[in-house]
């Protein structure tokens, strides 16, 4: 038998918590390449060099393929889920996914499988909830960490879950003309000329509607799961309103402000001019500005750049002072804070 030389190669290393760290080395063989794992200070092995891939980690968990076939392990090298699978999951929210053929069921992260292979898509789950895809049927629902239904699958369009926040989307069909189609003098037929509406329904993250639209609306959730939505009425003429989490109304349509979601806070236009409300919900600084932009754009002033402040600018245009990301006013050189 010829002999096969090994070598070991540190190609990743994965920080487990602070006392421990794992290394995964390789191993080069008649078979390929094969991979395994070893405790990086005292070089213990965790997992012996036998798989083909050894993948993401998540929530202590990595998951390892060997021959073809995808199985879960766990930070000490403890098998969760043989590899028997042609796909699965990380592990997110202490949950995944994972398919023996084309159907997907769900486990926990001890491999204690909690469904059936029923889903034909399904997401990570995020704060205890998860979208998902049944019976060949493309549209869209959510279950909970049981594996329980709590959305229908009746949706056909669905943005990213965000703080347990679920948004899903219905089509509605606007039409903008009927015309006929005419024969010999003769109306025979119809055509409609529209446009299909997404319509969003927000959810939380038990399945109880938190908004339910009757229009064209455009979604944003902050980081604080502060929800605004915003309607177009025109080119270049949009108004929003402002829900918390647990459905309760803000900022009304009614109030003809117009909310626009930055990565700081919500700027917010209105006749008396512009303002700003935190990522929370909270007032920063009342509508009584000309405009809030980036600052040293109009000024070839590098640090000022650097420092990524904003310049809030007076109604008549010309005075200003600057903010950083927090909201409060800083000085810079001649710029002082307003009294």
């Amino acid at each position: 038998m010829k002999k096969i030389t090994v070598i070991l190669l540190c190609i990743l290393s994965i920080t487990l918590n602070a006392q421990r760290q794992l290394e995964i080395i390789t191993k080069n063989t008649m078979d390929g390449q094969k991979s395994g794992m070893v405790d990086k200070v005292t070089r213990d092995t965790i997992l012996k060099v036998v798989y083909d891939k050894i993948n993401t980690y998540s929530e202590g968990f990595l998951d390892v393929q060997q021959n073809n076939k995808w199985g879960i392990v766990d930070a000490g090298g403890k098998t969760i889920l043989p590899c028997n699978y042609n796909y699965i999951q990380n592990v997110h929210d202490g949950r995944l996914f994972a398919a023996l053929t084309d159907k997907f069921a769900l486990f926990d992260n001890t491999g204690k499988k909690l469904t059936d292979y029923i889903f034909d898509y399904a997401s990570f789950f995020s704060n205890g909830v998860a979208l998902v895809q049944m019976n060949g049927n493309p549209s869209i629902g959510a279950i909970n960490k049981a594996g329980t239904l709590i959305i229908p699958c009746k949706f056909s369009k669905n943005d990213p879950i965000k703080n347990g926040i679920v948004t899903l989307y219905t089509d509605k069909w606007e039409t903008f003309k009927t015309y006929n189609v005419v024969q010999f003098g003769k109306v025979i037929d119809q055509v409609n000329v529209g446009t299909t509406l997404n319509i969003p329904i927000i959810f939380n993250n038990k399945g109880k509607v938190i908004y339910k639209s009757v229009r064209d609306e455009s979604v944003h959730i902050t980081d604080a799961s502060i929800i605004v939505t915003t309607k177009t009425l025109g080119w270049n003429e949009h108004i929003s309103q402002m829900i918390d989490s647990s459905g309760k109304i803000l900022i009304p349509y009614e109030d003809n402000k117009y909310l626009e979601v930055d990565d700081y806070w919500i700027q917010v236009h209105s006749k008396t001019g512009v303002g700003l409300i935190g990522l929370d919900g909270k007032e920063i600084l009342k509508c009584k500005f000309g405009s809030i932009i980036k600052a040293g754009m109009n000024y070839s002033d590098r640090e000022l750049l650097e420092k990524n402040w904003y310049e809030v600018h007076f109604r008549d245009g010309n005075d200003f002072f600057y903010i950083d990301t927090n909201g409060k006013c800083v000085e810079y050189k001649d710029v002082k804070c307003p009294e």
